[in-house]
């Protein structure tokens, strides 16, 4: 890759967008060990202005999203909108995004790709489930529940950092997603875990790319 660098948007205001932040520290890691220039919006500094401002003056060749978010937008801090279509979603032309937010594939994505020429969109078209561990949500990198969700998503963006494909990325990703799930279905998983493939295959069917 020529440009080696990746912003990540990280809010953490509630459960749910705190696990994708202490998740995608893994991401930021590996980043820097690649030698990757990394912009990290984390908690407050996930807001519109700032967005716009570090990608404007950065340039990032990826984005990787983390946040709520709806067919035609993405937040971030307090669930304000950072892209929405037709309004600022032309920042992301000539990008690699990844977002991992509910149904912005379906609109935002799209468009991104197909009227704004973004390289290629990695995302969800129906909402990303996550369920988590309650005796662990101090501590949500050592959630297994949560690992089971969290770790096939990290791989799409941690493969697109080893220097592999938008495509490629999304493949293993799907891969790592029915590996688990044949883990939950053999003898050897906990009888209480099964009940989350029916989830994981939910956000596996969900996982689209868009170039």
């Amino acid at each position: 890759m020529s440009n080696l660098s990746l912003l990540v948007t990280r809010p953490n205001h509630d459960r749910p967008t705190n696990y994708l932040c202490h998740w995608s520290q893994l991401v930021i890691d590996l980043a820097k060990q690649k030698n990757f220039s990394v912009y990290d919006l984390k908690g407050k500094k996930a807001n519109k202005k700032t967005f716009s401002s570090y990608v404007k003056k950065n340039n990032p060749q990826i984005i990787f999203f983390n946040g709520h978010g709806d067919v035609d937008k993405i937040t971030g801090i307090n669930d304000e909108v950072l892209i929405e279509v037709d309004k600022n979603d032309h920042l992301l032309k000539g990008r690699i995004i990844y977002a991992r937010s509910c149904r912005s594939a379906q609109i935002l994505g799209v468009n991104c790709v197909k009227k704004k020429k973004a390289v290629a969109f990695i995302g969800y078209k129906n909402d990303f489930i996550l369920f988590n561990d309650e005796e662990k949500i101090t501590k949500p990198l050592s959630d297994r529940i949560a690992s089971y969700f969290l770790e096939p998503s990290n791989l799409v963006i941690t493969t697109i950092i080893k220097g592999n494909s938008p495509e490629e990325a999304y493949d293993r990703s799907q891969k790592e997603s029915i590996r688990k799930i044949k883990f939950l279905l053999s003898p050897k998983a906990p009888a209480e875990e099964k009940s989350l493939i029916t989830y994981m295959w939910r956000n596996m069917r969900a996982q689209v790319i868009i170039n």
